[in-house]
Parts: structure tokens; C-alpha cells; sequence
């Protein structure tokens, strides 16, 4: 199939009108500077923000292809919503919070290029202090959940072998590598993958979307990797509702992932999660972490 273009970057945004101005300034010199402008076209989603996103967008990017839900539909359903009209042979998913750097978008697509069986590419991802950010990591399954709960996958010596649901240690992050999964925060994606292994579950609203697509696309015999030489920051829940949401909302995909792919593992993947959401309410209220034992109490609810 021919493509019109070769790169469509879609960002979804919802009340982040000053990150979103600069992350689309970041975005729109990134492409200047790769000589990918008449190559490259940029969607903006939003999510019925109440602020002066959309103002901020018509006033000084009138180029942005811009969609205006009626409410937030969320992270998948949004995003699907531009994939299904995208005509580019790439896709660079972007959350408004992010600022991107140099070559970040040519690295990504030569990586993809090199290969291809390779799927999705992610890049590092960064705080705004320039400290590490996790973002990426291998399938849910039953052991890595166990590593997960009891704290195991924090044990440096322990990780490198047991290539944990989250990959957490800075050592992870130094090379290029075959992950099962990358953040959506900033990841690139085939445009034929979306037909060939199905679009983000929209039954996810947000948080661990892109977990259970990577999954789907692996499953397709598809590669997924994580591309340390283009660097992201990420100012990481610019737009979510609470700092406890990512918490609450991680257990509830968990159990989504499981009721969709392994429903003979909920009842053991259900003992797990309540299991070490106990272990930290424990831990969290002997050191006196009192607002996050609100978090974890409301995470063993979503278990059920």
C-alpha cells in the first residue's frame, strides 16, 4: 500500500493548554530540523478540555489538524479516532506533556526501517530533571505480577533475569532492546499494524492501553523495541484526574488484561494483587505514607 505521508504524530490532550503549546513547539522544530516537513502531518485529539486548549491551538498552530470531542473519551478511543482516518506509513503517538528532542522522530523511523518485523518503537523517556523515566517492560504474566507484589523486581541483581513486568533500573535502559512493551506516553507504530492486529482497546480508559495492544501485536509475531538514542521528557500526568489515579487504574487494567486474554488466571492474578496491595498498606502505614494507603485500599475495591 502507497502512503501519502510518511509521518503523522497524533497528541491527545485534555486541560494541559501551556504543556500542550510547548510540547507542539518542541514538535514542530523537531520536524523543522529533520527536514520532515513536508512529510509530516500533526493531529492534536482533545478530550473536551475546559481550559484554553483549543483556543491556545487555533491562535498559534492554525496547521494542526485538529479533532474537538464533546466529552473525554480517553487515552484509546481518542487516539483510535485519528488512527482510523490516518493515510501515513508511520504514527508517532505523543501525550501532550512531553517536550521531544533532537532526532527523536528520524532515529524512530530509521530503527523501524532496519526491520521489518519491528512493529512499535519507543524512546527514552525522561523526567524533567533529566533523571530516567520507566518505560517499558514484558507481559503481566502470573510470575511477573508475583516479582511485582512482593517487591522482587527491585532487587537489581534479581531483574536482570527475570525481565520484569516493569523495568526499573537504570541499567535497563542503556541499550537498544527487544521489550514486550512500550510507554504510550511517546511511541511509533506501523500504520498497517492497526489493521493487521486491531486498534487500542477502547474498553481501557487509561493507563495500560498500550500493554495489552503490544500484546496483541507480539502475538502477530511482531517486534516491539525500545530505542534509547531518541530521548522524550516527559512531565508524566500533565493530564490525569489524581496522583493516585495511576495507581488504581494499573490494578484495573491488570484485571482487564486477564479477563480478556487468561480468564482461567483471574482468581489466582486477583490473590496477587490483593495480596500485595495488603503487603503495602502494611508497609506504607508503619513508615506513615498515610495518603497512599487511601490509594492502595481503593485498588483492592477494583480487584474485587
Amino acid at each position: 500500500m502507497a502512503y501519502p505521508d510518511l509521518l503523522e504524530v497524533v497528541v491527545i490532550n485534555y486541560n494541559t493548554a501551556f504543556l500542550l503549546k510547548n510540547c507542539l513547539n518542541s514538535l514542530y522544530s523537531a520536524i523543522k530540523n529533520e527536514g520532515l516537513t513536508y512529510h509530516t502531518k500533526v493531529t492534536v485529539v482533545d478530550n473536551d478540555s475546559k481550559d484554553q486548549s483549543v483556543a491556545t491551538i487555533k491562535k498559534y498552530f492554525p496547521q494542526v489538524n485538529l479533532f474537538i470531542n464533546k466529552k473525554n473519551l480517553g487515552f484509546a478511543k481518542a487516539n483510535n479516532l485519528a488512527i482510523k482516518k490516518s493515510k501515513a506509513e508511520f504514527i508517532f503517538l505523543l501525550n501532550s506533556d512531553t517536550l521531544i528532542g533532537t532526532n527523536v522522530l528520524s532515529g524512530l523511523i530509521n530503527q523501524m526501517k532496519s526491520d521489518s518485523r519491528i512493529a512499535v518503537v519507543g524512546p527514552k523517556l525522561l523526567n524533567p530533571d533529566q533523571s530516567l523515566q520507566q518505560s517499558a517492560g514484558f507481559t503481566p504474566y502470573l510470575s511477573k505480577i508475583f516479582f511485582w507484589m512482593f517487591f522482587l523486581d527491585d532487587l537489581p541483581f534479581l531483574s536482570k533475569l527475570i525481565k520484569p513486568y516493569h523495568a526499573r533500573h537504570a541499567f535497563f535502559y542503556r541499550q537498544m532492546q527487544e521489550v514486550d512493551w512500550v510507554s504510550g506516553a511517546a511511541l511509533l507504530f506501523r500504520r498497517k499494524i492497526a489493521d493487521l492486529s486491531g486498534l487500542l482497546d477502547e474498553n481501557i480508559f487509561m493507563y495500560g492501553e498500550e500493554v495489552e495492544w503490544c500484546f496483541r501485536i507480539r502475538r502477530a509475531n511482531f517486534l516491539i523495541y525500545y530505542y534509547p538514542q531518541a530521548e522524550v521528557i516527559h512531565f508524566k500526568g500533565g493530564s490525569a484526574e489524581s496522583p493516585g489515579t495511576a495507581i488504581v487504574e494499573e490494578f484495573k487494567s491488570v484485571i482487564y488484561f486477564y479477563q480478556k486474554h487468561f480468564p482461567r488466571l483471574l482468581s489466582p492474578v486477583r490473590l496477587l494483587l490483593k495480596t500485595g496491595a495488603l503487603l503495602r498498606l502494611i508497609l506504607f502505614g508503619i513508615i506513615g505514607r498515610f495518603p497512599v494507603l487511601k490509594l492502595y485500599a481503593q485498588a483492592i475495591k477494583v480487584v474485587g
